[in-house]
């Protein structure tokens, strides 16, 4: 009897934590033992009951909302459980931000950025690998510019659209081509100054740096004027972008022609 009772106080308990858990989410083994779970009780969870669902190790979704678990739903336990220092960002972000009005673009994964010590867990890789790309990236190595949005019923941090622009210029050309960034920068017309000032100023990217500032300039941004270039280090010597393009003096890039691009 006293068992049967400690057990029922404990699932009283599970049902009440598994209410704060937005539905969709990606339950983690290690959260639920910080919150009096423990792993043997996580197995009964997932063996006996029923309740939970295992989809590898440490990582479980409840049964009732399988089919409703997507990637946004894992990627919020990899931020709010795990504390996994890592971002939405590039043209992933601008998508979530209405940045990119109706231009149509190839990319379908999302795009997660993270330090280059970022560990993705296998389970988030074994189940929804073929759903993100992640860029392990050291070039905006703080959290400048990086906000906490809710998108698709989950907290999620995310970049800004002016450390989205760059991020995705960071992704330029293996990803995203030069004319694509430029019409995409077409549209950012509402960019806020003092936040890229400081984003250029920590950038440590030479060539982002120039190719944001070139077509800033070049497409005549009202918030460009107000970016002090002084206190921005833009390095010394050539940059190629375009093999074969024309070479733009003021920020020592090669680059193709913006009005052919």
């Amino acid at each position: 009897m006293y068992t049967l009772h400690i057990m029922k106080g404990i699932s009283k308990n599970i049902n009440q934590l598994l209410l704060n858990v937005p539905r969709g989410s990606v339950i983690t083994g290690s959260w639920l033992n910080s919150n009096g779970i423990n792993y043997r009780l996580q197995h009964h969870y997932s063996r006996a009951s029923g309740l939970l669902k295992r989809i590898g190790v440490g990582a479980y979704i409840l049964n009732s909302t399988a089919n409703d678990v997507e990637i946004e739903g894992a990627l919020y336990a990899l931020q709010s459980q795990l504390h996994l220092n890592l971002n939405i960002g590039a043209l992933s972000a601008l998508n979530i931000h209405n940045t990119r009005h109706f231009i149509p673009f190839s990319d379908t994964k999302l795009q997660v950025f993270g330090s280059n010590k970022l560990h993705i867990p296998l389970w988030f890789t074994k189940n929804f690998g073929h759903k993100y790309e992640v860029h392990k990236a050291h070039f905006l190595s703080d959290n400048t510019g990086i906000q906490l949005i809710n998108y698709r019923g989950f907290e999620l941090f995310v970049s800004s659209p002016e450390r989205a622009i760059m991020e995705s210029i960071f992704l330029c050309p293996n990803k995203i081509s030069l004319r694509e960034i430029a019409q995409i920068m077409e549209t950012m017309t509402n960019l806020r100054p003092n936040l890229l000032q400081e984003l250029l100023i920590k950038c440590s990217f030479i060539k982002v740096k120039r190719i944001f500032l070139y077509l800033a300039e070049k497409q005549k941004h009202s918030w460009y004027d107000f970016i002090d270039l002084k206190n921005v280090e833009l390095g010394s010597g050539k940059r190629v972008v375009n093999p074969g393009g024309k070479l733009d003096k003021k920020y020592l890039i090669v680059i193709d022609d913006l009005s052919e691009i």
